[in-house]
């Protein structure tokens, strides 16, 4: 296990002095700020916990409370979403901030030379680097994604909690709670998609900061990487919206007898996977882990089990996605640092090989030539003799 950790992650001499710089830089905040950032931790801490037994209770026990009751918590909910979102944002800048500038420092000291001359070939430079950062923000993003649970939790049971809650009644309407399976699943994925996105965010800052000349352009650089598939999944999800809206698909579904209700369950995961994987890649998320938690209802046209799979669907692409992102990003970093002379480790060696060779053959045609030299001395000695 150790071994699989420490390929993924490895711990080589230039993460090594890229650790110990971070050290340096980073130094100690003070006490105040330590205070303040404990006791948002905390908070954001106990609402997740209060939330987890609530939900807890409510599906598996069956407890009950007023809508009053429930409306009192929504100021401690809105506190805790405002403070994860900020400890959200504030991690993945630190985060940029860190992996931008251990490529963006070589190229500005001109130091790339010196790492050229060790061992290292360009993955292992960039890998090193990059394992550096992700080690040092992991008990961070870990302490964050367990705050992001109660906030999203509470905004799942906000989607329908006032149907079970009394406060909204229709009749024949089935409400179907959460199996705790799903509430297990959506906290899960919530813990996935936050540390998956520190291991994107890290990738962006390696490119980020392999692109720029100047240290100063590189956490723009770094932030302009980091938002492209945000940008990407809204034109995606905006355009999907436009053609249902253009073209009156949605309706039509609904309303053409000549559709058979086996096209029309189809159609309508179709859009609904492509729209809820637009959403949780920008969101990190949020919106997949909430519709897990949330209270089904009955629908005619989308059955629950149709719902889950959709979304536990949407999740998986999302996760695959942000991996390949990721892949693709460090790749790009790599490509750089060969630009600044950094060699793969077979080059390397075929190279090596071919010096030595060079070396030697003059040697070995000199020794030769001596050998021979001698031969035809000594027989001329013999026939003198």
């Amino acid at each position: 296990m150790t071994g699989l950790w420490d390929s993924f992650l490895p711990n080589n001499p230039a993460g090594q002095a890229e650790a110990l710089y971070q050290a340096r830089r980073l130094g100690n905040p003070s006490r105040l700020w330590r205070w303040v950032q404990r006791l948002l931790m905390v908070y954001s801490l106990a609402f997740s916990a209060f939330m987890v037994i609530f939900i807890v209770l409510v599906t598996v026990f069956g407890l009950r409370i007023s809508v009053d009751q429930w409306d009192s918590f929504q100021p401690w909910a809105v506190a805790a979403i405002v403070i994860a979102l900020g400890w959200h944002v504030g991690l993945i800048f630190r985060t940029l901030l860190l992996s931008s500038n251990s490529l963006a420092r070589e190229q500005t000291g001109q130091t790339w030379e010196l790492l050229t001359l060790t061992d290292l070939d360009a993955r292992a430079i960039v890998r090193g680097k990059w394992a550096v950062t992700v080690r040092r923000m992991l008990p961070a993003f870990g302490w964050l994604a367990l705050g992001r649970i109660g906030p999203i939790f509470w905004l799942g049971f906000k989607l329908n909690g006032n149907l079970l809650l009394g406060q909204v009644t229709y009749l024949d309407t089935v409400i179907t709670l959460p199996h705790p399976l799903l509430l297990l699943l959506a906290a899960g994925l919530v813990t996935a998609f936050t540390l998956i996105n520190l291991l994107f965010t890290a990738a962006c800052g390696m490119l980020g900061g392999a692109r720029s000349k100047r240290s100063e352009w590189a956490l723009l650089n770094a932030a302009g990487l980091r938002l492209r598939p945000a940008g990407l999944y809204a034109a995606i999800g905006l355009m999907i919206l436009l053609f249902t809206w253009a073209t009156r698909w949605d309706i039509t579904l609904y309303t053409n007898p000549a559709i058979s209700q086996e096209f029309r369950q189809q159609a309508i995961n179709l859009i609904g996977t492509s729209l809820i994987h637009a959403a949780t890649t920008l969101d990190n998320g949020v919106m997949v882990s909430a519709l897990l938690t949330s209270i089904k209802v009955n629908n005619p046209y989308l059955q629950t089990i149709s719902v889950d799979l959709v979304l536990i669907g949407s999740a998986l692409l999302s996760l695959l996605l942000y991996a390949a992102f990721t892949a693709l990003t460090l790749a790009g970093a790599e490509r750089r640092a060969l630009r600044e002379g950094a060699q793969v480790p077979e080059k390397r060696k075929r190279e090596s090989k071919k010096k030595k060779h060079h070396e030697i053959a003059p040697l070995e045609a000199e020794l030769n030539e001596s050998v021979l030299q001698a031969e035809d001395d000594t027989a001329v000695m013999r026939r003198q003799s």
